[in-house]
Order: structure tokens, then sequence, then C-alpha cells
């Protein structure tokens, strides 16, 4: 295994989680100088290179952990799975209990794949896409539980040991990253108005909701070499929860630095704004009903075709005011005549218009009925998506993308066709790589498409609002 991709750490994960347990394991042991020691760990992290610079430190005051940041104070909160969090001292013997461990088992974490990996058990982050209440958030309660007379699997939230050993790897810059300089954590220490300030320690190390998969080998090792079978034995687990708890549950397929930096470009992206100008146009509503849709998924195949059902939406009705305009310009034309003669051409005139308008050019139309070409080409120049999509396989063909006056909307028509074809039209006729299978490497080709897709489908959503009354 390479050296960049494991952070030997002496962290060890508890499959027994329950509060009992752990009491037992230290109740014989100082808890104040294990929190002391715990502490030295936090400030330890802190002092390295990588993150001393923006001067954190941790101190104990009245029996109760602070982080404190120029002159200002936060009360650290231990949190565990145990409900409603109202259970200090007992969340307290998890954490300390987590902490106690570094001097047993060694275990590995892997960078590649964010993972923690013992002899004989390994634990894996996985996303939350749908639970059983229909909501995004998952229920930290909730316990998920497969067994056969080899392996057990677990699904719940992170241990406490995975993230002991996050926050001990190098990886952890990027996270705080976010949690200090590009979220309001800053803001929040500095804060004077804000007399009892408060963190929670798995939101501070790692991120409150984070969940994990869990799986124990009960017979032989584990390693890494064995991440593409265990893997396959996880995708069925989860397809099972599936089917009989209406739970739907992805591993992070994307390489963990990856997904952070992405979350990261997507903050540096967004404008927060908290003051709004009533608008004095009504927006379309079923178009808005798209748009929201495609700003609520969390998949880049979905947000695309959410989107584009913006654009397919108005075919019909951009194409009967093509053809409503020929008609009317050639009956009040005045040498029409309703002899058979001129009824025919009208008749040919119609049927033409409906044989020349297959998708691509519906969708050239809607396009050019509501935006700006130029506004397309800056578009395009600004964000480098001919960089992003030149000769570039998409889905099996290349393409290039024009950003020249005349041909960028043709071009860019064509190729968002393609695309949308290839999420609505998988098959198992043509090779993997030409094909669009969810949650796999294909999504990361879409989302090359979404900021342009966003882009239009605002444009378009501004091009056919109407006055308010």
């Amino acid at each position: 295994m390479n050296n960049d991709q494991v952070t030997q750490s002496t962290l060890v994960f508890n499959e027994d989680n329950s509060s009992d347990k752990m009491a037992t394991d230290i109740k014989n042991i100082d808890l104040n100088i294990v929190e002391s020691n715990f502490v030295n760990f936090l400030n330890d992290r802190f002092l390295r290179e990588d993150l001393k610079e923006d001067t954190i430190s941790f101190s104990i005051e009245e029996n109760e952990i602070f982080l404190n940041y120029n002159g200002h104070k936060a009360r650290i909160v231990y949190d565990t799975h145990i409900k409603g969090d109202s259970n200090q001292e007992e969340s307290r013997k998890i954490w300390l209990n987590a902490f106690l461990e570094i001097t047993n088992t060694q275990m590995q974490y892997i960078v590649k794949y964010d993972s923690l990996m013992s002899d004989n058990l390994i634990e894996i982050p996985i996303k939350i896409l749908k639970n059983k209440n229909n909501k995004h958030d998952y229920d930290h309660e909730t316990n998920y539980e497969f067994k056969d007379y080899n392996y057990s699997l677990n699904i719940s939230r992170a241990s406490e040991i995975f993230i002991l050993n996050f926050f001990n790897s190098d990886e952890y810059k990027i996270l705080w990253n976010i949690h200090f300089n590009k979220n309001s954590l800053k803001t929040y220490l500095a804060d004077n108005e804000t007399k009892y300030k408060r963190i929670r320690l798995r939101t501070l190390l790692r991120g409150y909701n984070l969940h994990t998969i869990k799986l124990k080998s009960t017979k032989e090792y584990l390693d890494i070499n064995k991440l593409g079978k265990l893997n396959e034995k996880i995708e069925s687990c989860l397809y099972i929860l599936a089917t009989n708890s209406n739970t739907v549950i992805n591993l992070r397929n994307l390489n963990f630095k990856e997904k952070i930096e992405e979350n990261l470009n997507s903050l540096e992206n967004t404008v927060e704004v908290n003051d709004f100008f009533i608008p004095k146009v009504k927006y379309d509503k079923s178009l808005v009903s798209f748009y929201k849709a495609a700003i609520n998924s969390d998949l880049p195949s979905q947000k695309f075709l959410d989107f584009y059902h913006i654009f397919e939406y108005l075919f019909l009705r951009v194409s009967e005011e093509v053809i409503y305009d020929k008609v009317k310009t050639y009956v009040n034309h005045s040498r029409f005549i309703s002899n058979p003669q001129d009824i025919e051409k009208l008749i040919s005139m119609i049927k033409k218009h409906n044989t020349e308008n297959d998708e691509t050019e519906m969708l050239k139309k809607v396009f050019n009925k509501y935006i700006n070409e130029d506004d397309v080409i800056d578009f395009i120049s600004s964000n480098k998506l001919k960089t992003a999509i030149d000769n570039k396989k998409i889905f099996g063909e290349a393409f290039t993308l024009s950003d020249k006056q005349g041909h960028s909307i043709s071009n860019l028509s064509k190729i968002l066709k393609h695309v949308r074809n290839a999420l609505v039209h998988s098959s198992d006729r043509y090779k993997r790589e030409d094909c669009h299978i969810p949650f796999t490497e294909s999504e990361k080709i879409i989302t090359t498409f979404i900021p342009i897709m966003d882009f239009l489908a605002q444009k378009i959503i501004a091009g056919t609002a109407t006055p308010l009354d």
C-alpha cells in the first residue's frame, strides 16, 4: 500500500457502542486525567504546520472543554448517538473511551477511500439519498444490521473512532478550511453578540450527520486488495435495504479529496445574500417547479434532466408560435386566395414544419427565442467550458464546443441533446463507457454541464416572465 494512501493510527472501532459498555471500560479510570490528555491531543493537531496559523487552542475550565480563538471562547459539547444528546456525562465517556483505544489496536486510515480498516473491520462513509421517512437528513437513531455466518454489517452514524482517525490525518485540513474559512465558524467565534457559544465535537471534527457502513469479518482477515469484493457485498445489502425499507444509500464513489474540493468550489461560487427586492414580474410556476427540483437534487444526472425539462416544456409553445407566424404571414399576404392551390401550399407548409421539428431543432428554437447568443458565448468563455468539453469523449462521442456567433447555440443544442439521450436511453447494446449508469464516474461527465444548464434555465425563466398586475 502506498504511503500517501494510509495514515497509521492506533484507533480502533468498537462494535458495541452502548453507553453501558463504554462506562464499564473506563469505570476505574480518572476521567479528568483522560480528558486532559484528550485536550492535549486536540491541541497537538492544531499545532501542526498545516493548522497552526489559525491560532486555535483548547482548554479545560470548570470541568468543560473550550475552544479558544483570538480571545473568544466556545464550549465544546460532547455528542453521540444518545437520544437528544442530553446526557453529557455518558457522551463524554463514549468519546474518552474512543480516545483511550489509541493505546490498543492499530487501524489504517486509507486516504484514497476515506475509509478506516483493520484486520477484520472496514468503515466506509456513505451518502443517504433518501430514508424511510422520505427525508434527506438521516435519523441518527436509526440503525440497520445485516448478518450471515461470515460477516456482520452495520449502518449508522460514523463511529467516534472513525472521526478521531480522520481528525488525526492530514486530510482534516481540507475540512477545517471549509469550517473555519469558508463557512461561518470564524465569524461565529468572533461575534460579541452571542454570549454562550457552543460547538458540537462531532461537527468540529468531521460532521454531525456523517454516516458509515461498518463491515466486520468473523472468519477472515480483510485487506485493501479485497475492497472490490467487499463493495459488491455491501452494494447487495444496500439493494435489499432499498427494496425493503424505502431507504436509498450510496457509497461515496468519488475520491474524498475531490469531493471536499468540490464542496469548496461550490462555496466559493455562492454569494451570500440576505436582502432581496420583491420581483416586479410573475414567473411561470411550472418552470419554477422544474428549477426547484433541479436545485434540490444532489445527483448531477437528475439535475441535468430537471433543467432540461424547462427547455422541453417550451418546445410546443415555441414551435406553435413559429408556425403561427408563418401561417399568419402567408394568409395575410395580398396574393393569398382561398383556392385549392393556395390551401394545398398552406397544408404543405404545416407538414414541412412538423417534419423539420426534431428535438435538437426545437431546443435551438427555444434558446434562440429566449437567450441572447452573446450571453451564451460570454458564459462559455468565462467558465472555460471549451477546455472542459472540447475533444473529450462524452458518452461515446467527441464534441467541439463552438463560441462563434451564429454557431454557438446550434452547436450547444446538439451537445445537450446528446447528453440527454445518454441519460434517458441507456442500453446494454453499447459499450459501458458510452452509457450513463447512475452513481458511477459518468456523473462526473454530467457535472461539467450543470453550470450552463443552470444559466440557460435562469435565462429562459426570466424570458418567459410577465409583469405583475
